[in-house]
């Protein structure tokens, strides 16, 4: 195995489409690595149409939808089999658009000898959309942007390059999650375990947020936010109760009055104050029959 190839993990979820884009922004803009393409249990018509392109990829095919972090994971796993010493998660709904995308990432980690690096992420619009992640004490995160290589608490997930280092010193990414909180939960305990963390806003992708997730957002994001204060902030649950009963009763507001667009307004009403009331019983993992 080449010392500079890279590992991109791809975790698929119904996403064909977009997972076929971006390999190929990665076979027209790079060289130098290696695909490992999860499936995470699609949809049988899914898993063929990536089955057909035969695709120069190692493609592993799971009996379960596991989540974000544990179907990286086992992407990760696989490259670590494999002796590389670089991984890139990639999501499927992001895009290469300029040449030695990777390398470039490759080329400011080892300058600055880091062990997670992230690019300046794009919307759809080309208007740049990422930036520092920024946690507080009731698991809230705020993207703060920079035009300036900055070390960073944490990072967006959707595209993040790992070392070895990382995945020996930090383990792999933590899987009582199951989509979302769960990149900023690993990165912030990296910072706590000696490991640095920065942001490139020199190298840029584009990132077309949330094409795979649909309505299980509310409920997640609700739940996990919660989740993440009681973890790493050690905030307690009282406190934890007034906040987010607050903000969920005021976004229900928005919703009713659709100021926040929802395909389906009382699903998601229903989906978000479930997440509330299980983040605050710490029930984790994959909810059933969302």
């Amino acid at each position: 195995m080449d010392s500079e190839s890279v590992a991109v993990i791809i975790l698929n979820y119904n996403s064909s489409a977009e997972t076929l884009n971006l390999v190929a922004s990665i076979q027209k803009y790079e060289r130098n690595y290696g695909l490992i393409i999860v499936d995470n249990h699609s949809s049988r018509e899914e898993k063929e149409i990536l089955k057909r392109k035969k695709l120069d990829a190692e493609m592993i095919f799971l009996d379960t939808n596991l989540g974000y972090a544990a179907g990286n994971n086992v992407g990760l796993r696989r490259a670590v089999e494999l002796e590389y010493q670089y991984f890139l998660i990639a999501n499927s709904d992001t895009e290469i658009i300029h040449p030695n995308t990777i390398g470039e990432l490759l080329s400011a980690m080892k300058k600055l000898n880091a062990d997670a690096v992230g690019p300046r992420m794009l919307n759809a619009a080309g208007e740049p959309d990422s930036g520092e992640i920024v946690d507080g004490r009731m698991g809230r995160t705020r993207r703060v942007p920079s035009d300036q290589t900055v070390k960073s608490r944490s990072l967006t997930g959707a595209f993040l390059l790992l070392s070895k280092r990382m995945l020996l010193k930090n383990g792999y990414m933590p899987e009582e999650y199951f989509l979302y909180r769960e990149e900023t939960d690993y990165l912030v305990r990296a910072n706590g375990n000696g490991l640095s963390v920065y942001y490139i806003p020199s190298v840029e992708i584009v990132h077309r947020h949330g094409l795979t997730t649909g309505k299980v957002w509310d409920y997640y994001f609700n739940r996990n936010t919660i989740y993440f204060a009681r973890k790493i902030w050690k905030t307690s649950l009282p406190e934890l109760a007034a906040f987010h009963f607050l903000k969920s009763s005021y976004i229900t507001v928005r919703i009713l009055m659709g100021l926040e667009e929802r395909g389906n307004k009382w699903l998601a009403i229903r989906l978000m104050w479930q997440g509330y009331v299980d983040g605050l019983q710490g029930r984790m993992g994959k909810k059933e029959n969302l």
